[in-house]
């Protein structure tokens, strides 16, 4: 734990973990986030899985995007069962590689937004650097393997999601989310005026 507690020590950076179900609509919100924030700031997108995806190019053709969306269903197997295989040697083995791909960037981003929170050890990281964490919950869409149901209690704000019903997480709601988020710790907002 010292390796990424030293890195945000030395290096403040506020993070946004997003939580949900396959479809929640994560990334979007994600990149509405990064949209959203003063483009003063230094912002980042990094999924945990993105270490996961670069590890898998080795094993898949050259001719396969890991990064593919949407991901099929072989794809999908194969990521969740090699991240399961690293998770079992090493619970905090992508929390790692998430600081190791933040540290490899010429800069240290202001922000950095996680859009595929799955674990509860990946909700700790984030809430012991007084991160925020927003639970995307489109309950008719849960996946068996994953920390869901826990970290749904735990995160800061949840959002339902229909997309049946035409209901989404909105950029305004999402900008008013964080900023409260910010002002009930005594930050400043990450926004443009």
């Amino acid at each position: 734990m010292q390796l990424w507690g030293e890195f945000f020590y030395l290096n403040p950076m506020f993070v946004i973990a997003i939580a949900g179900n396959d479809g929640a609509g994560k990334s979007t919100v994600a990149r509405s986030i990064r949209e959203l924030i003063d483009p003063h700031r230094d912002c980042v997108i990094r999924p945990l899985a993105e270490s996961l995806r670069e590890e898998i190019r080795q094993f898949v053709p050259p001719t396969v995007d890991p990064w593919q969306k949407p991901t099929p269903e072989w794809l999908r197997d194969l990521l969740k069962g090699w991240g399961g295989l690293r998770r079992s040697q090493d619970p905090e083995y992508w929390i790692k590689a998430w600081v190791q791909g933040i540290n490899l960037r010429e800069s240290r981003p202001e922000i950095a937004i996680i859009d595929d929170l799955r674990y509860l050890n990946e909700l700790n990281f984030v809430k012991e650097r007084q991160g925020m964490v927003i639970f995307l919950d489109r309950q008719s869409r849960m996946k068996a393997g994953y920390e869901l149901d826990e970290l749904k209690r735990y995160a800061d704000q949840r959002i339902l999601v229909d997309p049946v019903g035409k209901v989404y997480a909105s950029p305004t709601l999402t900008f008013h989310l964080i900023n409260d988020f910010r002002l009930r710790q005594g930050l400043q907002s990450l926004f443009s005026a």
